[in-house]
């Protein structure tokens, strides 16, 4: 089975059809995944070159640095820069690595279902996906490399 390599999870060609609406887009650097409208898809890796870091790119751990990356703290910039990959009402997924969460966006964390501002969001390993608003048109990853955030390829 094809394999696409996304940092350095790995997701088998099979599990594109697992999160719906999932498109492949080639491209000159190779392929990524994108959502229903072509727009890349991107995942948040934090590193781990400073104790700040540790384990902030999921969701149940500190968003401090990730919002300060990608919105100098501010999480409405950091909402525009990078939006969440919203999910449908009611989607869900039969993939284990796929699955839509509720994700509180002024704090990056996970909320209840339905609380008052959440978001219904598509998720890669508990960890939320993304596009770059700077990507313009299907194929664009503008936004790979940026800081921590990389294109799924």
């Amino acid at each position: 089975m094809l394999r696409k390599n996304w940092g350095e999870a790995s997701v088998c060609e099979a599990q594109l059809h697992a999160q719906p609406n999932a498109l492949k887009h080639s491209f000159r650097a190779g392929e990524v995944l994108a959502d229903a409208r072509g727009r890349t898809i991107y995942i948040y890796n934090c590193g781990d070159d400073s104790i700040d870091q540790l384990s902030c790119d999921h969701p149940a751990d500190t968003q401090v640095y990730r919002l300060a990356i990608c919105g100098g703290g501010d999480p409405l910039v950091c909402a525009q820069r990078w939006p969440y990959v919203v999910a449908d009402a009611g989607a869900s997924s039969t993939s284990r690595a796929w699955a839509p969460r509720w994700i509180d966006p002024a704090t990056g964390r996970f909320a209840a279902a339905g609380a008052t501002d959440a978001l219904f969001v598509w998720t890669y390993r508990d960890r939320p996906v993304y596009t770059y608003a700077l990507d313009a048109q299907p194929g664009d990853v503008h936004g790979g490399g940026i800081g921590e955030w990389r294109g799924m390829r």
